[in-house]
């Protein structure tokens, strides 16, 4: 994944990545892998991870990645398939789910959960669809 990061200009301003191309990633949706692909220019804000959590976790590497997805489908409501379909994500509680399930082997599912129910409390009010 080739990100670009943008100027950060106030000490409490949140920091924010562009996709310099598109990225390809398998997300696990119904129990089934499928290949997603969030377009080049797509801005976002990385894992907002609290503070008290990043003992359980850090916001770089493979979440990274899947929090890239999480942002699209919250800014979205939809996923672009590599197929060339679209796939509607029609609720907050899908696109959470959707990044849970897509993590959970690689993370451990203690850590997952962790994260999830962080997300479901926190995230409230940023899904806009």
């Amino acid at each position: 994944m080739k990100i670009e990061p943008m100027p950060v200009n106030g000490l409490f301003d949140k920091r924010y990545f562009r996709l310099y191309e598109d990225f390809k990633i398998n997300i696990i949706y119904d129990n089934d892998k499928i290949a997603v692909i969030i377009p080049k220019g797509f801005v976002f804000n990385g894992a907002s991870v609290p503070r008290l959590l990043r003992y359980f976790t850090q916001s770089v590497g493979i979440l990274l990645e899947y929090s890239l997805v999480h942002n699209y489908m919250y800014e979205y409501g939809l996923l672009k398939l590599e197929n060339k379909k679209v796939l509607p994500i029609p609720t907050r509680k899908l696109a959470d789910q959707i990044f849970r399930d897509s993590i959970e082997k690689t993370i451990g599912k203690f850590t997952v959960n962790i994260i999830y129910y962080g997300i479901r409390i926190l995230g409230s009010g940023r899904f806009e669809h």
